[in-house]
């Protein structure tokens, strides 16, 4: 009750810059996402500029234009907020925003519009759009790399189909009302990798069995490491 009132006094203000520090952080989710589109309605209305710290993703997405991530105190990427989400450029920028799966990968080449990477976790190499920023330029193979794959974008195949980057043990189903998050091993190096998929497609998939796993390459984030 006391964050609605301190937030009630700041908002009826008149001052044309609202700074926000974790406004939403004590309410529950469907409050907070009331709260979030009422704020982002009022913003728009009265031309505010709102400097909004949080811990929530969904919330920065929501409400901000612009997007900075901070790690340890450190300004670790800042800029349009589709920009900054779609297009991390290190790892630590890709945790902030939620990447579950990162795998060491080093540059061997380009064909057709992607860059190609030897990762020891899977047998064959997986390829990157030759789009994403920390691709541009030469030199990539003096550089450093991890690739960062969200859970939600590792598909399930057949062990056999063509097109599987490998082939993983299923160790475990995590399922959380409309989806599930599988814990799978590698069979290659032994990684763990999460994988989310929505209950239908969960049918036929215990922990025990083999699966293949599809890697789309715009699917991957190309990530410097420092």
């Amino acid at each position: 009750e006391k964050q609605r009132t301190a937030l009630a006094r700041t908002l009826i203000s008149d001052n044309p810059m609202v700074l926000l520090d974790e406004p939403f952080s004590s309410l529950n989710l469907g409050l907070k996402r009331k709260l979030w589109h009422l704020l982002k309605k009022m913003q728009r209305e009265q031309g505010w500029t709102l400097l909004l710290v949080t811990h929530d993703l969904e919330e920065a997405l929501l409400l901000g234009d612009d997007l900075s991530l901070i790690a340890n105190g450190e300004l670790v990427d800042s800029g349009p907020k589709n920009q900054v989400y779609c297009y991390p450029k290190t790892v630590s920028a890709a945790c902030i925003l939620g990447t579950e799966n990162f795998l060491p990968g080093e540059f061997v080449g380009r064909s057709d519009g992607l860059c190609n990477f030897h990762c020891p976790d899977f047998p064959a190499n997986l390829s990157v759009s030759a789009s994403y920023p920390t691709l541009a330029g030469d030199n990539l193979d003096k550089l450093r790399f991890k690739l960062g794959i969200k859970a939600a974008d590792i598909k399930l195949c057949r062990v056999d189909s063509a097109g599987a980057a490998g082939c993983c043990n299923i160790e475990a189903v995590l399922e959380k009302g409309r989806t599930a998050t599988l814990v799978l091993r590698s069979k290659t190096s032994g990684l763990t990798i999460l994988a989310e998929v929505s209950l239908k497609e969960l049918i036929g998939h215990a922990p025990g069995n083999e699966v293949g796993i599809i890697i789309s390459p715009d699917a991957i984030m190309a990530l410097v490491e420092r």
